[in-house]
């Protein structure tokens, strides 16, 4: 019988581990630019654009940097269509942003998963300030993404951004941890009836 118990027990406590913790998903994946960057600055001065995985490297400038120091900026005037893509590398649940823009530019997240089109993620608000400022949401729906984008919806033109965080479940929705459990109920059940007799 104190093996029986033993095995329920080990089963339960499995059963009440997390399959993944929360995070940042788009930590480190893979950018892709669309367009014409880092061109036709207005009247700023000029600052190369930074690279594309400088998006998803998890780290912010101080708030109220130059627009286009330290970040991927375009003009919208010469480059309307601009966008850039992140490839989360999977399937990922996310429920909340946190991104850092140009202030005075409204902004898109948008989301995909798998062949489907695009669909609004979280519409970046213009913020009265200066620079380089980080806008925060938590989705009152969480949403199911393969893959992100970005682009700019109004302002005055020259847009910029230096990260974009996507938070959620940092494993995949097709992590195994379900399958697993399932696995180790069947051997917790096989070794019940191997070991009936002891009880």
């Amino acid at each position: 019988m104190k093996k029986i118990s033993m095995y329920l027990m080990v089963l339960a406590m499995a059963s009440l581990i997390p399959p993944a913790f929360a995070g940042n998903v788009a930590l480190g994946k893979s950018v892709t630019l669309n367009g014409t960057f880092g061109t036709d600055q207005g009247g700023w001065p000029y600052y190369a654009p930074a690279a594309s995985a400088s998006i998803t490297d998890g780290i912010f400038e101080p708030e109220g940097e130059v627009w286009n120091l330290n970040s991927v900026w375009w003009n919208g005037w010469t480059n309307p269509a601009n966008n850039l893509e992140i490839n989360l590398g999977g399937l990922f649940k996310i429920d909340g942003f946190k991104v850092q823009a140009d202030d005075n530019d409204s902004y898109r997240v948008e989301y995909k998963s798998g062949s489907s089109g695009w669909l609004t993620a979280y519409d970046l608000p213009v913020v009265h300030s200066w620079g380089l400022i980080t806008r925060t949401t938590s989705l009152a729906t969480p949403i199911y993404a393969d893959a992100l984008r970005f682009t700019a919806t109004g302002g005055d033109g020259y847009y910029a951004v230096s990260e974009i965080q996507a938070f959620g479940d940092v494993a995949a929705v097709s992590e195994p941890a379900p399958f697993i459990l399932m696995l180790t109920g069947i051997a917790v059940i096989s070794t019940l009836r191997r070991h009936k007799g002891d009880a």
